[in-house]
């Protein structure tokens, strides 16, 4: 194993609540602990590669024993590096073979949310996610989303998806723009409280209601959600964070153990956006 008391920490970026939330318990778990943290924000390497790049320069560098990474996949090339470095991965909310993880149940947050509009009696529904390809979590929500409408005879329609590029503010603004010229009704952000918190702030901008012209549900349930009134998917942010440090830990210290999977628990929050 990688010789250090360093732990790599691989976020999207820091203009989302929900890392920093997750990063707070990271780190207060490390401060009880003799382990450092070193922070990777894909965004910020995107002309260098995002996140093929960052996955490089930690198995190059070699200064960290683990690696957690959040809302990323990990592909048999890039955990073959891992391992090559002495470097132990641990996913959450993302996908890899044989690895540490830490997961909500992302399909059943998704259900939850299509069962719960199509009783609402909601239609012209539509339905935000990040990117489906880097990180499986997203796909799982939108699976989840369509059986929840399915069981109510609904179908989400193709041109009623958009997939943000980064998980803030402005991608929610953008969201709202491309929902409103398709009519929806009913929008379920599964990119997150803070594209929804865009995508709610731009509709009211332009004279639209939520939920009365225009219902909102997010993902996360971030600090700001409950006073901001939003209907939302919570998920256990800060128990996943510090699950995540305690499985690097143990990987670290206990290399022989088969690494293990740990999937919390989601829960619909209705307020008064939906």
């Amino acid at each position: 194993m990688a010789a250090t008391k360093n732990i790599a920490i691989v976020v999207p970026s820091l203009r989302n609540m929900y890392t920093v939330q997750m990063l707070w318990a990271i780190q207060a778990r490390a401060y009880d602990s003799d382990y450092d943290l070193l922070i990777y924000t894909v965004k910020a390497a995107d002309k260098k590669g995002g996140i093929d790049y960052i996955y490089k320069k930690i198995a190059d560098e070699k200064k960290v024993s683990a690696a957690i990474i959040m809302a990323f996949n990990l592909n048999d090339e890039h955990k073959a590096l891992m391992e090559k470095a002495g470097i132990v991965p641990v996913m959450v909310e993302g996908k890899s073979n044989n690895t540490y993880k830490v997961l909500s149940d992302s399909e059943k947050g998704g259900y939850d949310v299509g069962k719960y509009m199509a009783q609402c009696g909601y239609t012209n529904i539509g339905f935000i996610s990040g990117n489906k390809e880097t990180a499986d979590s997203q796909r799982e929500r939108l699976e989840g989303f369509k059986r929840g409408l399915k069981e109510k005879g609904i179908e989400l329609l193709d041109h009623m998806q958009f997939q943000v590029e980064e998980y803030n503010y402005k991608s929610g603004k953008e969201a709202f723009r491309y929902m409103f010229m398709n009519e929806a009704r009913a929008v379920f952000v599964a990119a997150g409280d803070y594209v929804a918190q865009g995508f709610i702030n731009e509709a009211r901008k332009n004279g639209i209601t939520v939920p009365e012209r225009i219902a909102v549900i997010g993902y996360d349930d971030v600090e700001a959600s409950g006073e901001q009134e939003l209907t939302t998917v919570r998920q256990p942010i800060e128990e996943m964070g510090k699950q995540a440090f305690e499985m690097a830990v143990r990987g670290i210290n206990e290399p022989w153990t088969q690494p293990y999977e740990k999937v919390m628990r989601t829960e619909l929050v209705v307020r008064k956006t939906a």
